[in-house]
């Protein structure tokens, strides 16, 4: 009876990594193609993010985009970027949300 209990409870948590892997896949696909640099274009100004090469997953922009720039958070810790039109977006490390910062005009996101 034991083991077929832990072969249930197995199978149990096989299918929960499954659908955690798949949404958690829905969202970085959602947001395009991450990666650890991102280069955001538009009438603002373009501009160069990445993530830090001293491993704290930190983003620094540089370029003329006052929006992206000023707007970059800090102390978040990122898994990759993406850029667009006068935004940029990153997946949060610890949460796996998405979060943006620049043009808010341009930019509709939703998680399912």
């Amino acid at each position: 009876m034991r083991m077929c209990e832990r072969r249930a409870w197995e199978g149990w948590n096989l299918l929960a990594k499954l659908v955690l892997f798949t949404n958690l896949w829905h969202l970085v696909s959602s947001l395009g193609s991450m990666s650890s640099i991102a280069i955001s274009y538009g009438e603002g100004g373009s501009v160069f993010c990445g993530l830090k090469s001293d491993g704290s997953h930190l983003v620094g922009c540089y370029g003329s985009n006052a929006a992206i720039l000023y707007g970059t958070p800090a102390h978040f810790q990122f898994i990759g970027l993406t850029g667009g039109d006068g935004f940029m977006c990153g997946l949060l490390m610890q949460s796996h949300q998405p979060y943006c910062w620049g043009n808010m005009l341009v930019i509709t996101i939703s998680a399912v």
